[in-house]
C-alpha cells in the first residue's frame, strides 16, 4: 500500500498552443508589456476568490501585501510574456491579470527565495527522503532537444512520505521542482544558442540561415519538457487528501508555470488509473489533454520512439539504453538506511 500517483502528469501539464503569426505575437507582447508598466486598474481586474488563494499559497506566514512591488513586470522578457499570452489565448486583459496574480503569488510565498541567490541548485532537507521513496531522473534530450524527465510513479511510497511531510511541505516541494526545471530549461536553451553562435559551420551559411537556426533554438517548444510516468504498481485509487494535494499542485502549475511541458507519456496505466483520470482530466484544457498519451502495458515503445531515440530508452522499456541510476529501485535495506539518515538530520536540525 501507499503507492500512488503523486507528482505526475496533471502536475506538470500546463500549456496551450497558439496559431498566431510572429508579427501578431510580437505586437501582443509589446502591448502586454505596456499594460504591465503601471500599477494597473484594480477595478478592471478579475480578482481570484479567497479559497482559490488558499489553495495556491503554501507558507504559514505570507509576506505583507504592502511590501510587494510590481514595478518589474514591465521589464519581463519576451518569452515569459509569450507564455502567459498563450495560456490565455492572447486575450490581453486575461493575460495581464494572470501575470499580476503570478507576481503576487511569488511575492506572498517568497518563491524567489526557494533557490539560492547565486543560482546554484543545492539539495534541500527532504532530498534524502525523496531519494528513498521516488525513482526519477532526467535521462536525455529528445529529438527536438527537449529534456526528458522519467519517473516511476507507481513505485512511489507516498504513505512513508506523509509520515514526515505535511501537505504544504509537498506543495512547496513541487514548487521547488518547478523552479529547478524552469531554471534548467532556460539554461539549456541559452547554452545551445551560445554554442550555435560560436559554431563556424553555421556562421559560414550566411545571415538568413543563421537567423533560421537561431529561430529554431529560441522557438517556444524548445524550452519545454517531455515527461514520462511509469504507473506500474499503481493499484489503488488515491484517497481524498492525496487528490486534494494533486489538485493544488495542478492548479499552481496551470496558473503560474504555463507552457513548460511539451508532451506527457503515461506508461503501464492500470484500470484504476482510468477512474483517477476521470476525476482529474476536467481540470485540464482540451488542447492540453490532446498532448497526453495514456498507454497500457507493452504498447508504448512505438510512442516513445516518436520523440526519443532507442539508445536512450532503457532496455526495461524495450529500448537499447541502460537504466539510469535514478530509476533503479532502492532495496529495502537501502531505504531503511536513507530513512535513518534523514531522521538523524531532522533531529540535528531540531537541536
Amino acid at each position: 500500500g501507499g503507492n500512488v500517483c503523486w507528482i505526475i502528469c496533471p502536475l506538470r501539464i500546463f500549456f496551450v498552443e497558439s496559431n498566431m503569426s510572429k508579427v501578431d505575437e510580437a505586437e501582443a507582447i509589446e502591448e502586454l508589456r505596456k499594460r504591465l508598466q503601471g500599477p494597473g486598474d484594480p477595478k478592471a481586474r478579475k480578482k481570484q476568490s479567497k479559497s482559490w488563494w488558499e489553495k495556491m499559497n503554501f507558507v504559514e506566514e505570507l509576506r505583507d501585501e504592502k511590501l510587494i512591488s510590481y514595478d518589474h513586470l514591465g521589464k519581463l522578457d519576451n518569452d515569459t510574456l509569450r507564455r502567459f499570452l498563450a495560456a490565455r489565448k492572447y486575450n490581453l486583459k486575461k493575460a495581464e491579470n494572470m501575470v499580476r496574480d503570478w507576481a503576487r503569488w511569488r511575492a506572498l510565498n517568497k518563491v524567489d527565495e526557494i533557490l539560492p541567490p547565486d543560482g546554484k541548485i543545492r539539495k534541500d532537507s527532504n532530498d534524502i527522503l525523496f531519494e528513498a521513496m521516488i525513482q526519477s531522473a532526467t535521462v536525455c534530450t529528445d529529438k527536438k532537444g527537449r529534456p526528458v524527465y522519467w519517473e516511476r510513479t507507481g513505485k512511489m511510497d507516498l504513505g512513508t512520505i506523509l509520515k514526515y511531510c505535511t501537505e504544504d511541505d509537498l506543495v512547496r516541494r513541487y514548487v521547488r521542482n518547478m523552479e529547478v526545471t524552469r531554471k534548467e530549461l532556460v539554461e539549456a536553451s541559452t547554452k545551445k544558442l551560445e554554442n550555435l553562435l560560436l559554431d563556424q559551420k553555421y556562421l559560414s551559411r550566411g545571415r538568413s540561415n543563421i537567423a533560421q537556426s537561431i529561430a529554431e533554438y529560441t522557438a517556444p517548444d524548445f524550452t519545454k519538457q517531455v515527461a514520462i510516468f511509469d504507473l506500474a504498481g499503481l493499484d489503488k485509487i488515491p484517497k481524498g487528501p492525496v487528490l486534494k494535494l494533486m489538485k493544488r499542485c495542478m492548479g499552481i502549475g496551470q496558473a503560474f508555470y504555463p507552457e513548460r511541458l511539451g508532451r506527457a507519456i503515461l506508461l503501464n496505466a492500470p484500470g484504476t488509473f482510468q477512474v483517477l483520470w476521470k476525476l482529474l482530466s476536467p481540470f485540464l484544457d482540451k488542447v492540453t489533454k490532446k498532448k497526453i498519451s495514456v498507454l497500457g502495458k507493452k504498447k508504448y515503445l512505438k510512442v516513445l520512439m516518436e520523440d526519443i531515440s532507442s539508445e536512450y530508452i532503457p532496455t526495461e522499456y524495450g529500448g537499447a539504453g541502460k537504466l539510469p541510476s535514478g530509476l533503479v529501485e532502492a532495496s529495502s535495506e537501502k531505504r531503511k538506511e536513507l530513512i535513518a539518515k534523514y531522521e538523524a538530520e531532522i533531529a540535528q536540525e531540531g537541536k
